[in-house]
């Protein structure tokens, strides 16, 4: 027999939310839902009942899903929650699977690396991550006729315009390294858990969809992109973190120290200057790597 968790999180990665649960007996669970609810969950999966199981899915979140924590509550869905409690996650920095040992994913990087407490938005509210979950919402109104779905999504989004940019950047707290802490409050760096900086920054990792709900936000977002994220203005892209020129030598030093024949890609976008390239392939052969390519592709500045 299928638990009540192993239904949320199943539904939680095809529809969007993540929904984790950390370690429990079976039977001391603080589920907010009713044994008869948790029984409806099972039929309804055991049936495949896949459009039954989506609108489960967003009638949960709606109702449990939100942000009701801290000092000031809003329309926010929360990223992860505690598929036992159904509450958000609040570790205080901790690894929450510390005996979960993960599989490198690039060669000599984070060996046996266990989950990290960091870099992930455990305690707090991500749209640009959650993008499948607001799609989710307004698709079941569509299919429903039942105009509520898109109306929490609205208000979800429309609050966090409001709230979560930055009046000094006009960047959001959102995408792989930053988001809105539930707990605190207030936008947060998640590899810190504090607004002042952290590993990564701002990251636009996705296409936001929903600008027609704040087109002022839109305009203070895209001044925030050309003055803090434009790659000709002497910064540029290590992967998808932005980074100054003058980062880039230190940077490759130390990953000579870490992979014994690195190898590097240049590629450059359509914001940037060819001499900004150049800038970057002379810094590889100064710190004597030897196997560089460069894209002659042209791409989508910040990708």
């Amino acid at each position: 027999m299928c638990s009540f968790g192993k239904i949320v999180f199943a539904a939680g990665i095809l529809f969007g939310g993540v929904v984790i649960s950390q370690a429990k007996e079976e039977g001391t669970s603080d589920s907010p839902l009713t044994p008869e609810k948790r029984q409806e969950w099972h039929t309804l999966l055991a049936g495949s009942h896949y459009v039954a199981i989506a609108k489960a899915y967003a009638d949960y979140m709606i109702e449990h899903g939100r942000d009701t924590y801290g000092k000031v509550h809003s329309p926010l869905f929360v990223t992860v929650l505690d598929r036992k409690t159904g509450k958000v996650l609040d570790n205080r920095g901790q690894a929450f699977y510390p005996h979960i040992v993960t599989k490198p994913y690039a060669p000599g990087l984070r060996r046996d690396q266990k989950m990290r407490p960091q870099d992930r938005t455990y305690a707090g509210a991500n749209p640009l991550e959650d993008l499948a979950l607001y799609g989710l919402l307004y698709r079941l109104s569509e299919h429903t006729g039942d105009k509520h779905y898109a109306a929490d999504a609205d208000a979800s989004i429309a609050w966090f315009l409001a709230h979560a940019q930055s009046s000094a950047t006009g960047l959001y707290a959102w995408g792989s390294h930053m988001y809105w802490d539930v707990l605190k409050d207030q936008p947060v760096y998640a590899s810190t858990g504090s607004p002042i900086g952290g590993y990564g920054g701002h990251e636009y990792s996705y296409v936001w969809p929903y600008w027609d709900q704040n087109l002022g936000a839109l305009k203070r977002f895209a001044y925030g992109l050309w003055n803090h994220q434009i790659s000709d203005q002497g910064t540029c892209y290590w992967n998808k973190d932005l980074i100054q020129l003058s980062e880039i030598a230190p940077r490759l030093a130390n990953l000579k120290t870490r992979v014994p024949n690195p190898r590097v890609l240049i590629a450059g976008d359509d914001r940037a200057k060819f001499g900004i390239t150049v800038q970057a392939l002379d810094e590889v052969r100064k710190a004597g790597i030897t196997q560089v390519s460069v894209e002659t592709r042209v791409r989508a500045t910040g990708r």
